[in-house]
């Protein structure tokens, strides 16, 4: 490394000790008298740009903080019937009547909710927003889904002066490929975000996982990865492995302070969720609640959830040690009248499914020499080695 130029007069070299090395860095940042400043800034700047002095300091706002970042795009996932448009609501009837918010010690001022969901009549949603006791007044629903919700949503947030939108779920409102990370945010995460910044909204996102067992939650939200990029805050809602009417909910991305602590949370009739206190400790995939080892912050482990293709592979395994090359059509037959898993009829499923089996498959050859079927087997150990050095 080189000190080059920093101090006045000096030329390039390499201090010859660390003392050298000591005393010019104390020049540099004490403002000495021989540090180079910069000549005066004289350009009277461009149109539609501005330095960062004349921009207008303000601390991150939160509806719960840490969870939930006011004036941004936030994250809600989990799998179909854990309860996340109940946590929805729940939220939606707190910020309606203003007041304590989820934990006791955050508070909220009362304000306009706008709910769009794709999945629930409006009838349905206000039984709801009755059972969590919210203002009836103050929550406002399409009386049709939007056909370009992003293109609708500034006068509606301007015209009722909305401090929190929710949308229920997110892949009934993209247009376009919600995979393809260049559609999913020119036609809808970009326009979202410039409409909470804007106008200060908080906007809650609810989501589906996708089916690939990762171990890392950021991974697991359906749709491009770019989604998840997009939210300030995410979460994820799952059920208490040790009791089916608790909910726990992780926090899994957060983009201006520390994760914070996993929540309980308890359903009560309604369905109304209730807070129910932090774990001590995150929560962790295998049906756990682990006090002696946390993951890291941002690598929150999987939420358990069944793995159909592994499930089939190993009972289709089974089936095969103890008959021997079996046609492949009565495994699957067997496969499906004893669990729940699925073998995938072809594409990469179904190689994950020959992977995780250890199968091979070989044609079964009729009277006249035809192929009529195909079988599958166990290659023998000295196969299988002949085949790992192939490869």
């Amino acid at each position: 490394m080189e000190a080059t130029n920093y101090v006045a007069g000096s030329k390039p070299y390499v201090p010859s000790s660390p003392e050298e090395w000591a005393a010019i860095t104390e020049e540099i940042f004490s403002g000495g008298p021989n540090l180079v400043t910069p000549p005066p800034f004289k350009s009277q700047g461009l149109p539609g740009w501005q330095t960062a002095s004349q921009v207008q300091k303000a601390d991150v706002a939160y509806l719960w903080e840490p969870y939930i970042v006011a004036g941004s795009l936030n994250l809600l996932v989990g799998d179909p019937g854990v309860g996340k448009s109940t946590l929805a609501v729940a939220l939606a009837a707190a910020v309606s009547v203003g007041g304590v918010i989820m934990n006791g010690t955050d508070y909220v001022r009362a304000g306009h909710v706008l709910f769009v969901s794709s999945e629930d009549h409006e009838s349905v949603i206000r039984g709801r927003l009755e059972a969590a006791g919210a203002d009836m007044h103050r929550v406002h629903l399409p009386v049709q889904l939007p056909k370009n919700l992003v293109g609708e949503l500034p006068a509606v947030v301007r015209e009722y002066g909305a401090s929190l939108v929710v949308i229920d779920p997110l892949m009934a409102f993209i247009k376009g490929d919600p995979y393809k990370d260049n559609e999913a945010r020119a036609q809808f995460l970009t326009p979202l975000t410039g409409m909470a910044h804007e106008s200060g909204a908080t906007v809650l996102v609810l989501a589906h996982p996708n089916k690939t067992l990762r171990d890392n939650l950021i991974f697991q939200s359906a749709g491009s990865i770019g989604i998840v990029a997009a939210m300030r805050s995410a979460l994820w809602l799952t059920i208490d492995p040790s009791d089916a009417n608790q909910r726990v909910l992780a926090h899994f991305k957060s983009n201006y302070a520390r994760l914070g602590q996993s929540v309980e949370l308890a359903i009560s009739d309604g369905p109304v969720l209730s807070y129910g206190g932090e774990r001590p400790e995150h929560y962790r995939g295998a049906g756990l609640f682990d006090t002696q080892s946390s993951p890291k912050p941002g690598r929150i482990t999987t939420p358990p959830r069944p793995d159909p293709i592994r499930e089939a592979a190993k009972v289709a395994r089974q089936y095969v040690e103890e008959h021997g090359e079996t046609k492949v059509q009565t495994v699957i037959e067997h496969v499906e009248a004893t669990t729940t898993g699925r073998v995938p009829e072809s594409g990469a499923g179904r190689v994950r499914f020959l992977q995780e089996a250890g199968f091979k498959s070989k044609p079964h050859y009729g009277p006249q020499r035809g192929r009529d079927y195909s079988l599958w087997y166990l290659p023998d150990d000295e196969e299988a080695a002949k085949e790992e050095r192939r490869n």
